[in-house]
């Protein structure tokens, strides 16, 4: 038998992804948050058992395992009250103290470490490139959105004190956006400096257990009949990284070792995710999924598995054409949101913009309007109008009273700040130099995507849903600044110096 030494980085790694206790504990947490989301007694007990899990993981000075609960616990919470019937929900994420929730307190005793102890920056840059650049960037968007933002408000743009409550609103962006994504930050830099490699890598098995568990709610919630409503139309409760379930199917192509049996219960909920909590975002990740896997067996020169791959694509392109029959047969709100997936991308209709349905026609209407505002203001095109930028309607693209689209405040006024899409949302708060990181990104996505499954989901979550919510942060950046360490760590192992930036 191989010994630790003797197996590469990168194998290492696929051997270890699945731990039964892990995928227990998640399926637990997710069960119990399934059950108990309006029972503030009972949510309050499970919440206590998680605090005592990170405390003992803290005194014993585990720390990674103490990061690697946290991300479970958070996760696997619920966070957004409009899919639910009932006006309150508890769970990790909604607990607070002195009205800060528990997935920021339990960053702090971490953070409270990295202050006191010191880590060796210098090291960091040179051993692990891409951990130290993403980190960097990330952290700059985020002094310069809050910079910024203060600017915009001090010179009164767009009218922009006129709002109720601008400066609460402001400091709530800077909450809810840079809050999460920083102290993550510090806590991973942390454990990589101070903890041993053969513990940091085991992270991976909390995301992926957290990542499984998704699939153990969507199949519990759906034969316990936990619905909430959304577009008029019965909707799963399920917790919001859902977003990133579809990428559990592309394990199996970077050759991680997960249990056949498992795949069964992926599917099942795979199917049931589509029917009753379809999303344009996901049903794309989909359609992507085989232009993904030919691009990860291009790179890692797997010939033999490539040429069957392309001979079997007409079977799979017939069997997709009927799923999506049967998809939108069965499902209201599949097809709702499918046909607004296909209008989005349906470039060669002449008449492309006017189809749009209304949700892409916002996010088209919002980058078209953000760039008349820089046209009209070029002196915040280089860093952009920070948090709670705003943009006003220049080209009357926003026709349509929509409280789905924006707040009520947005619309009496007529300043919109609430973008959607990361690229609305950092093109306007961080301007060029937002775009800059969001291309650097999708490089090093595409120079390091046959690496390991979490750079691809980390960066889904940067270029996609950065700064939508705090358990999709939590996931999204943890997910990227271990995919990084995992791709550094392959590189370190074979003698060159960090990864490929």
């Amino acid at each position: 038998m191989l010994t630790k030494k003797e197996i590469s980085w990168n194998t290492l790694m696929k051997l270890n992804i699945w731990n039964t206790k892990l995928i227990l504990v998640a399926s637990i947490v997710v069960v119990c948050n399934s059950l108990f989301y309006s029972n503030y007694f009972l949510s309050l007990i499970l919440v206590i058992m998680e605090i005592i899990i990170l405390a003992v993981c803290y005194f014993r000075k585990k720390i990674t395992y103490y990061l690697g609960y946290y991300i479970i616990f958070l996760t696997l919470s619920f966070e957004f009250d409009y899919f639910f019937e009932t006006q309150a929900f508890y769970g990790f994420k909604n607990f607070r103290i002195g009205g800060i929730n528990l997935g920021i307190i339990c960053l702090l005793p971490i953070v409270i470490l990295f202050f006191s102890n010191g880590v060796k920056l210098k090291e960091l840059k040179n051993s692990f490139s891409l951990v130290y650049s993403i980190s960097k960037n990330i952290i700059l968007l985020n002094i310069f959105a809050i910079i910024m933002g203060l600017v915009t408000i001090l010179f009164n743009d767009n009218r922009i004190q006129n709002l109720p409550g601008v400066l609460t609103k402001y400091l709530s962006s800077v909450y809810s956006v840079s809050a999460i994504p920083i102290l993550l930050i510090i806590c991973f830099i942390y454990i990589i400096d101070k903890e041993d490699e053969e513990v940091v890598i085991k992270l991976g098995q909390f995301l992926f257990a957290a990542l499984f568990a998704i699939s153990i709610s969507i199949i519990f919630s759906f034969f316990n009949g936990n619905f909430g409503y959304y577009g008029g139309v019965n909707t799963l409760l399920i917790q919001s990284i859902v977003q990133f379930f579809p990428f559990i199917f592309i394990f199996y192509f970077y050759d991680y070792r997960i249990p056949k049996w498992s795949y069964v219960l992926i599917f099942i909920a795979g199917y049931i995710s589509l029917v009753y909590n379809a999303q344009g975002k996901i049903i794309i990740v989909y359609f992507l999924l085989p232009i993904l896997i030919t691009i990860i067996y291009a790179k890692n020169k797997k010939i033999i598995p490539l040429f069957l791959l392309l001979f079997l694509l007409p079977i799979f392109i017939l069997v997709f054409v009927e799923l999506i029959g049967n998809l939108s047969a069965d499902s209201i709100l599949f097809k709702s949101k499918f046909d607004q997936a296909f209008a989005l991308i349906k470039f060669w209709d002449g008449n492309w913009f006017d189809n749009l349905p209304s949700s892409p026609k916002y996010r088209v209407s919002e980058f078209l309007n953000i760039i008349s505002e820089y046209l009209k203001k070029p002196y915040f095109f280089f860093f952009g109008k920070g948090f709670l930028g705003s943009i006003t309607d220049t080209r009357s693209l926003f026709n349509m009273y929509d409280l789905d689209a924006f707040t009520v405040d947005e619309w009496n006024y007529r300043i919109f700040y609430n973008m959607h899409e990361t690229l609305n949302v950092v093109f306007l708060s961080n301007g060029l130099f937002g775009l800059y990181v969001l291309f650097k990104v999708l490089r090093n996505l595409m120079k390091n995507i046959n690496d390991n499954p979490w750079i691809l989901i980390g960066s889904f979550w940067f270029l996609i849903i950065y700064g939508y919510s705090i358990t999709l942060t939590a996931f999204g950046c943890f997910s990227l600044l271990y995919g990084y360490y995992c791709s550094d760590m392959s590189n370190k192992k074979m003698g060159t110096e960090g990864g490929k930036n």
